[in-house]
């Protein structure tokens, strides 16, 4: 007891627990003066290790120092040795030093226990498992500028043409624009990205523009240690020329500070430039930045951009491979105001420019294969995809096409094999995502696509496409038309242009009886796009239920002309021939369109002809050919079977009607009532009264059952409508 006093008076005499105290206060301070400067200065967060090494290695030497020396009268001068009693009472500099050491503490403790309560992990030194070290994201350039706008022109042109030009070296895997606009203007920390977005690599920098000079910073960064791999400035004057110069440069030591090495043609690739004159580049880049938001009133003005930029180099090969995308988006495929006809006459010639300007551009291949899928020509249009994907292995969009088309020829496997490998390149894309979506909803995930498109929406509450299959999956699935036509005057207003988002409310409010609304929908698609299958087939239905004959067999014929084999228009006018007794004519149209559905021997029922197959067995049936309508009701059924009820791509009641058309009235009922209790309430008014397909079974009590059901929960659903438009929460028409 009397050595630990006596080592306790000398560390008093010596002063040690005060310069103990000043060094922890002092390392401290100067830790955290650290964390906060080194994100201002662009030091790399690893280096702040360092600082806590040498704060841990200087203790014990100044404790070392405290021991043999002290200040006296301003000197350093060594201590002496003990002489007689030492006063051990505190004093005020010591219940400074005391108090500054308790809050240190406190604060660190603070410090850490907010650490340990954030919710994203810490990250450890070693490489995230699904970090991809050969994956690369070029982030959106900050811009500093006398001219914001030429200054935000010129930052998304470096990021663009370092992404387009990166993306043809195949070993490299490079995420696209859309997926990294999220961290523009956003705090950095280059770990959390790298894990977001599965890359271990990033590029980041800042253009700066005064009195048409232009200074551009960069720095690839390994994103697990937040490492600088590279870094450099450049200074050049305004001039198309001198930008691709500099951009050429960036992307040759970005390769080279990757160790990769390249093939001929990608190290051509990696220095041709799109074009010489600035002023098109610009106008490119601002169309493609319109056309991003893919609404009619975007893209429409995009194709102005991508007109004057051809104006200004017509052998601009993006620029033409722009305008030519931006018509066949805004075909009725994707509920544009073109028609399919007058799309293909628009691009064809752009898409054929730019592949004689540029024979070995991924992104011409892309147009030339959504060009063939317009045109039906769909085995040339997968060989044309691949092609694409061969030159442009990092470009999202043939992947995403070429997954639509596999879609549309049931190869489901495939499609999502596309779809998730251009997620791998672009994660938080709205389009692809969307895709992502519409997998999820044509193969029956209602409930998880609905989901995925409240995502999209979230993301970008502009995108019209999603809010129109919320809406179908409310009407179409769960059978909830009034919560369909919130969803619908959303779409609506999302893209005002769109006849068909502008004609899609009229199906749903029929649905509940409202005529008058039905015909203001159905008029604002025919304002819009008077020959697009949207706004022909809504005044068609429209005059149907109106029992206006003439006009809608009128309608009819028109869709049938812009659209020879569509299976809608068809039902129309079989209708109306069995209603007049030309069940001849009726049969000779279906089997001039749909001849393979008359080879009785080897019928083959597919998502192209299974609604024709469907509506043709009752004319089959009036015209006294039974074992015909026998053996297709066989095949038709035995593939719905593997199918979807419900939804956008469901069969509906196409079983139900299949039996009802050859007199198997007790399985069609059976067929009927599950469909009713699964949520089917899509054109009951015109199955439950009006289609022939079901004659055999409207005066069988459990059919009267099954339609007075449907109507009551119909008429509750009419009564919440009208509360909703009373509310505000519906606009009124």
């Amino acid at each position: 007891m009397r050595l630990l006093t006596t080592m306790l008076t000398e560390l008093r005499r010596r002063r040690m627990f005060r310069v103990a105290g000043l060094y922890i206060l002092g390392a401290w301070g100067a830790l955290q003066a650290a964390g906060l400067g080194f994100e201002s200065w662009d030091i790399p967060a690893s280096a702040l290790r360092y600082v806590w090494i040498g704060s841990v290695l200087g203790f014990p030497i100044a404790m070392i120092l405290g021991w043999r020396y002290d200040v006296v009268e301003g000197r350093i001068v060594r201590t002496t040795a003990a002489r007689g009693h030492v006063d051990l009472t505190l004093r005020s500099a010591d219940y400074l030093i005391i108090t500054g050491l308790t809050l240190a503490i406190v604060a660190t403790i603070y410090g850490i226990g907010y650490g340990i309560s954030d919710t994203r992990p810490i990250v450890s030194d070693a490489p995230v498992a699904d970090v991809d070290p050969n994956a690369i994201a070029v982030l959106p350039f900050d811009e500093t500028s006398d001219d914001d706008s030429l200054a935000e022109i010129l930052a998304m042109g470096l990021q663009d043409d370092l992404l387009t030009r990166l993306s043809k070296i195949r070993s490299i895997h490079v995420i696209s624009r859309t997926s990294v606009e999220q961290y523009r203007n956003a705090d950095r920390n280059m770990r959390d990205i790298g894990e977001d977005l599965g890359v271990g690599k990033i590029i980041e920098g800042g253009v700066t523009y005064f009195n048409n000079r232009v200074r551009v910073n960069v720095q690839l960064i390994e994103s697990t240690s937040d490492r600088h791999l590279w870094a450099d400035t450049y200074d050049y004057d305004l001039t198309a020329e001198d930008l691709f110069d500099v951009q050429t440069e960036i992307v040759e030591s970005v390769v080279e500070s990757l160790h990769t090495s390249l093939t001929e043609s990608e190290s051509i690739a990696l220095t041709a430039s799109p074009t010489d004159n600035f002023d098109a580049y610009t106008e490119y880049l601002k169309g493609k930045q319109l056309t991003d938001t893919e609404s009619e009133e975007s893209i429409s003005r995009a194709i102005e951009h991508y007109k004057a930029a051809l104006n200004l180099d017509p052998d601009f090969a993006l620029a033409h491979v722009g305008i030519a995308d931006s018509y066949l988006t805004l075909s009725e495929l994707f509920f544009g105001n073109l028609t399919s006809a007058e799309s293909i006459v628009l691009a064809q010639p752009h898409v054929e420019r730019a592949l004689q300007i540029d024979p070995d551009s991924g992104e011409a291949y892309t147009s030339f294969g959504l060009l063939l899928m317009a045109q039906q020509r769909w085995q040339d249009a997968g060989n044309v995809f691949d092609k694409a994907i061969q030159l442009s292995p990092n470009y999202p969009r043939p992947y995403q096409l070429y997954a639509q088309l596999h879609w549309n020829f049931n190869n489901r496997a495939e499609a999502i094999e596309l779809v998730d490998s251009a997620l791998k390149l672009d994660p938080y894309s709205i389009s692809l995502n969307f895709t992502r979506a519409r997998v999820s909803d044509q193969t029956g995930n209602f409930d998880d696509a609905l989901v995925r498109y409240q995502w999209v929406i979230s993301q970008n509450p502009d995108y019209a496409f999603a809010y129109v299959y919320v809406a179908a999956i409310y009407y179409l699935v769960y059978g909830r038309i009034e919560e369909s036509l919130i969803w619908y005057h959303r779409a609506a207003a999302a893209d005002a242009m769109s006849p068909g988002l502008q004609a899609a409310p009229a199906f749903a409010y029929l649905e509940l009886g409202d005529v008058e609304s039905a015909a203001f929908w159905a008029e604002q698609g025919t304002e819009r796009g008077p020959n697009t299958f949207w706004a022909l087939w809504a005044q068609t239905v429209l005059n149907v239920y109106r029992n206006n004959d003439d006009n809608a067999r009128q309608y009819a014929r028109q869709l049938l002309e812009v659209h020879p084999k569509n299976s809608s228009a068809l039902r129309i006018l079989r209708d109306l021939d069995v209603k007049a007794g030309r069940n001849t004519a009726a049969l000779l149209r279906y089997q001039s369109l749909y001849p393979e559905l008359f080879d009785e021997d080897n019928l083959e029922i597919h998502l192209g002809n299974r609604w024709a197959a469907a509506d043709l067995v009752i004319v089959l049936a009036n015209e006294g050919r039974d074992r015909h309508a026998r053996k297709l009701v066989d095949a038709l059924v035995a593939t719905l079977d593997t199918q979807v009820r419900l939804g956008e791509n469901g069969y509906w009641i196409d079983d139900a009607r299949a039996y009802a058309s050859i007199g198997k009235n007790e399985l069609a009922l059976n067929r009927l009532r599950t469909a009713v209790d699964e949520g089917w309430r899509m054109l009951t008014w015109y199955h439950l009264d009006r289609d022939p397909s079901l004659a055999s079974i409207r005066d069988e009590p459990e059919f009267e059952e099954i339609r007075a059901h449907i109507q009551m929960d119909l008429a509750a659903q009419a009564e919440r409508l009208n509360e909703l438009k009373s509310s505000g929460e519906l606009p009124l028409d």
